[in-house]
C-alpha cells in the first residue's frame, strides 16, 4: 500500500496511483474509511441522488426550501435549545473568524456573508460548495438575522469557506492538512471540521492539528455515526478523537442520544443534530441530521465566547465543560461527554472571567 496519502472516498479506500477497492459494507469489526456525512437525500438534489457504500446510518438530508420559501426567519430549535438566541442580547460573534473545512460554502447564498474562500481541490478554482454538505454546515453556525430564512448561532462572524472535499465527497489527508495550514497562517480563531474516518489520521494531519492548537485555534469536529444503539463502545472517528479537538456527538429534541452517534473516551461534548434547519446550496434550505449538525452548533458558541472577550482556547473549552448541561450520568460520560452546550451559561462564565482574569494563566 504505497502512496503519499489516503484517499477516502465513499467505503472506497486508494493511494494515490494505486486502487486498493477495500469494501467495508458489511463487516463492522474491520477498520473503515469514510466520510462520515454520507448523505441520503430524501429527494434529489441538483447533483443527483446521492448513495452510501455502508451499513451504518448517514447522515440524512430532507429538502425543506422546495415548500418552504425563505420569506420569514425561522429559529431552528437547536439555536433555541442551547439558549444561543438569548445570548445574541451580548454579542452575535462579531468579527471573529471561524473557517468551514468541508465541501465549500455557497458564496452567492442570500442568508450566508462569506468572508473569503479557498480551495485545496484539485480542479475547482474556488471555495464554492459544489456538494451542499458545508453549505448546511455553514448556516447552523452563521446564517444571518436578516429576517429570512433561518439564523445561525453567530451569525456576525467572519465565514471563511476552507474547501478540502469535492463535490462527491472524497477528500485526502492532504487536501485536509492544507486546509488546517491554511486556517493557521490565515489567523483564523475556530475550525469546524464536520467529517471524520474510522481509522488514525496521517503524521502530517496529526502535526497541523497540534498547531493549530498551539496557535490558539479552537478546533471542532464532530464525533461520527457509527454509534451503537446501546452507545456501548469506542466509536469515535478521526479527526475528533484527537486531544486537540472539541468531539462532538448529537442529540435529538427530546435530549436523547441520536441512535448513530459515537460514543467513546474522547468524546466531550454534545449539541443538537436532528433535523435541523439550515441553510442549503442553490439559495435554498434544508434539513440536516447527523453528527456534522451538532459540530457547528459547539463551533458557534466558541465564537461567541471569543467575541466576549476569551480568546484562549483551553479556556473556552473548560468554559465549555463546566457550563454544559448534563444529560447521562453525573459528570463526563462517554455518551454525552460533559452534557449539551449552554450558551447562556458559557457566556455568563465568560463575562466573570474576563473581568477578574487574564489569558495568560491559561497559555500551556
Amino acid at each position: 500500500m504505497r502512496g503519499r496519502f489516503t484517499k477516502i472516498r465513499f467505503g472506497r479506500v486508494e493511494r494515490e496511483g494505486k486502487d486498493i477497492n477495500r469494501s467495508f459494507e458489511t463487516i463492522r469489526d474491520q477498520k473503515r474509511l469514510m466520510f462520515h456525512f454520507t448523505m441520503m437525500l430524501a429527494f434529489a438534489l441538483i447533483f443527483g441522488p446521492a448513495g452510501y457504500a455502508s451499513a451504518d446510518p448517514p447522515a440524512r438530508v430532507e429538502i425543506a426550501g422546495i415548500s418552504t420559501p425563505a420569506t420569514e426567519q425561522v429559529l431552528p430549535w437547536g439555536v433555541e435549545r442551547i439558549g444561543a438566541e438569548l445570548a445574541h442580547s451580548q454579542n452575535k460573534g462579531q468579527g471573529i473568524k471561524v473557517a468551514i473545512l468541508d465541501t465549500g460554502i455557497d458564496l452567492d447564498h442570500p442568508d450566508l456573508r462569506v468572508a473569503g474562500d479557498v480551495t485545496f481541490v484539485p480542479g475547482t478554482t474556488s471555495g464554492d460548495d459544489d456538494n451542499g454538505h458545508g453549505t448546511l454546515v455553514a448556516g447552523i453556525i452563521a446564517a444571518l438575522d436578516n429576517d429570512i430564512g433561518t439564523v445561525g448561532i453567530a451569525p456576525e462572524v467572519e465565514l471563511y469557506a476552507v474547501k478540502v472535499l469535492d463535490r462527491r465527497g472524497t477528500g485526502t489527508m492532504r487536501t485536509i492538512r492544507r486546509g488546517i495550514e491554511w486556517a493557521i497562517d490565515n489567523d483564523m480563531q475556530v475550525i469546524n471540521m464536520s467529517f471524520g474516518v474510522a481509522a488514525k489520521l496521517g503524521h502530517e494531519v496529526r502535526q497541523a492539528l497540534k498547531e493549530a492548537y498551539q496557535a490558539g485555534i479552537v478546533i471542532v469536529a464532530a464525533a461520527g455515526n457509527e454509534g451503537t444503539a446501546d452507545g456501548e463502545g469506542d466509536t469515535m472517528w478521526a479527526p475528533g478523537e484527537y486531544k486537540q479537538v472539541i468531539a462532538v456527538g448529537a442529540i435529538d429534541e427530546a435530549d436523547n442520544r441520536y441512535g448513530s452517534s459515537s460514543t467513546g473516551e474522547t468524546l466531550e461534548l454534545v449539541a443538537p443534530g436532528v433535523n435541523i434547519y439550515s441553510t442549503r446550496a442553490g439559495g435554498d434550505y434544508a434539513n440536516l441530521t447527523a453528527t456534522s449538525a451538532a459540530s457547528p452548533h459547539i463551533a458557534g458558541v466558541a465564537a461567541l465566547l471569543i467575541a466576549s472577550g476569551v480568546s484562549n482556547n483551553t479556556k473556552i473549552r473548560q468554559i465549555l465543560q463546566s457550563t454544559a448541561e448534563d444529560l447521562g450520568t453525573p459528570e463526563w460520560d462517554n455518551q454525552y461527554g460533559y452534557g449539551l452546550v449552554n450558551a447562556t451559561g458559557a457566556l455568563a462564565t465568560a463575562s466573570s472571567y474576563t473581568t477578574a482574569s487574564s489569558d495568560e494563566e491559561y497559555k500551556e
